[in-house]
């Protein structure tokens, strides 16, 4: 048995509430079972997990299901309230009792962002996400899409809708303000298709599922695509040069 702890906010809330049923599900990628019962007291959550088996490595995909069910319970609270609220999970309790804390981390991102530096240019990122409304709704998008991972497919194609959104001119084609992204920040037209392809089917309800390997073709293009997007902005340019950035 393992248990996820965090914490409903708003905290003011003081969300009490328990499912009366544990939840079942099926983690294919690990071939991992596992039955969850979610406990709320005074906004502090815990998620109990009965596992087939555990090791250290298997939590980052245990987490993501522990998201999914809990943020459907809360939602389901939510909507009935209509109280805006969010999870955050801080760590858990292993099955030797050991507590152990954790980061959200997406691994396979977090060696993509080569535009700035954050301890050095947050200050000057900053003011360029400030200027235009699209780069601020993009980034919030793409950082959801991690936060919760089953919107990954949708969130990505928003994001990067969303900067489409800033190379159009009024009155232009679609296409055009495709093509201008596209030709500045060097990327092909199947690069940018395969993100926006996949979230097609999940934007208009269909929740059937896309495959592992795409998740992370598409994790890691959306991330790509925002850092030479802030690149094309810090440096001023119309254009990423080539040689720095060759044609993806």
């Amino acid at each position: 048995m393992i248990t996820f702890f965090g914490t409903v906010h708003p905290i003011a809330l003081q969300l009490t509430a328990e499912s009366r049923k544990s939840y079942k599900c099926k983690i294919a990628d690990i071939d991992l079972e596992m039955d969850c019962l979610i406990r709320i007291v005074n906004s502090t959550i815990n998620v109990v997990c009965e596992v087939n088996r555990y090791s250290d490595g298997e939590s980052a995909y245990i987490l993501k299901e522990v998201i999914y069910l809990s943020r459907a319970f809360v939602n389901s609270i939510a909507f009935g309230s209509g109280n805006g609220v969010t999870i955050a999970f801080d760590g858990l309790i292993d099955p030797q009792s050991k507590r152990v804390g954790f980061l959200n981390t997406e691994p396979r991102v977090t060696a993509l962002c080569t535009s700035y530096n954050v301890s050095e240019n947050l200050g000057e990122v900053m003011d360029l996400v400030m200027k235009e409304p699209g780069f601020a709704i993009a980034l919030d998008d793409l950082i959801n899409a991690i936060s919760a991972p089953r919107t990954v497919p949708v969130n990505c194609a928003r994001s990067v809708e969303a900067l489409r959104h800033l190379f159009s001119t009024v009155g232009a084609p679609r296409q055009q303000a495709w093509a201008a992204m596209r030709s500045a920040l060097q990327l092909s037209e199947e690069y940018v298709s395969l993100i926006t392809s996949h979230s097609v089917a999940p934007r208009h309800g269909d929740v059937s599922g896309v495959d592992a390997d795409a998740v992370t073709s598409i994790l890691q293009r959306s991330w790509t695509i925002m850092d030479r997007f802030i690149a094309l902005r810090r440096k001023g340019l119309s254009q990423l040069p080539s040689g720095e950035f060759p044609m993806l």
